[in-house]
């Protein structure tokens, strides 16, 4: 599932930021979206729909809600994550620290770190079945804690070229 961003504005050069007369900051936007279990109940209030309190809207047929951040989701109410199903979270953000970008797995939670913006950002696509394992993932590739089980970044080899390397392996390798 797609979610469309804004997109990530960076400061320019001196020259470049006193022509505009103002500074830009780099833009950091999450989005976050709880989708609960088909066996709840929503109730109708006048002003939408709620489950426990807390407003939630449908999409494909799943009820969700939305969370800006996902350390706020962490501390959203136990009732609430008790019935969640499925967590998505969106994330662009400023590529100041390079991270290698591919799939990564933690727990529940697999992730997606591209290349956005024509290379100035990275967008991270989290999708777990619980806040604590997306929380984990998301912090420990924000962090550099965490390698990608999938690369994106290596180089293709050719199936020829792969085959007669698999052969030359074999050939050398000792035998149990």
């Amino acid at each position: 599932m797609r979610i469309a961003q804004k997109p990530c504005s960076f400061k320019k050069s001196a020259t470049e930021e006193k022509n505009r007369g103002a500074r830009k900051k780099a833009v950091s936007h999450m989005s976050v979206h709880l989708y609960l279990k088909n066996d709840v109940t929503i109730k109708e209030t006048g002003r939408g729909h709620n489950f426990e309190g807390t407003e939630v809207s449908i999409r494909d047929g799943r009820w969700f809600s939305t969370c800006e951040n996902l350390l706020f989701a962490t501390a959203l109410p136990t009732k609430l994550l008790d019935v969640v199903e499925e967590i998505t979270c969106i994330e662009v953000f400023k590529n100041n620290v390079r991270r290698i970008l591919g799939e990564y797995n933690h727990g529940t939670a697999k992730a997606l770190l591209e290349s956005y913006h024509d290379g100035d950002c990275y967008r991270i696509d989290i999708t777990a079945k619980n806040t604590r394992d997306a929380l984990e993932v998301y912090l420990r590739i924000r962090n550099g804690k965490i390698r990608p089980t999938a690369s994106h970044e290596e180089k293709q080899v050719s199936p020829i070229f792969d085959n007669v390397r698999k052969l030359f392996r074999a050939f050398l390798s000792p035998e149990a």
